[in-house]
């Protein structure tokens, strides 16, 4: 037997913000992992091929309606603007707690 009802688990935001002009919504980041740039490593005989390219920064965080539930439906809704309003919104957040 199957069952097609997922169970809603109520969370707390990190922190809140509005998208889509004006949605109020809460954030849960998930995982944030900082930019690193590119690094020559520096033992005898290392070359140009001795070194690890910059990585990007990545943040995975999740949505919440304003009863605090995940809402896949507000993300799959919201522009690319919004998204990137968001990622900064995170990093701010994060370099704010000291985490960065």
């Amino acid at each position: 037997m199957e069952c097609s009802k997922s169970i809603r688990v109520k969370e707390t935001e990190d922190f809140s913000t509005t998208v889509m002009g004006g949605l109020p919504i809460g954030v849960v980041i998930d995982n944030y992992s900082g930019a690193k740039p590119w690094r020559q490593h520096t033992f005898n005989g290392a070359g140009p091929g001795d070194c690890d390219p910059p990585e990007d920064q990545e943040i995975q965080y999740r949505i919440l309606d304003r009863a605090g539930y995940y809402a896949e439906w507000i993300h799959d809704r919201m522009s690319a603007q919004d998204e990137t309003d968001i990622e900064h919104e995170c990093v701010m957040y994060i370099s704010q707690r000291g985490e960065a």
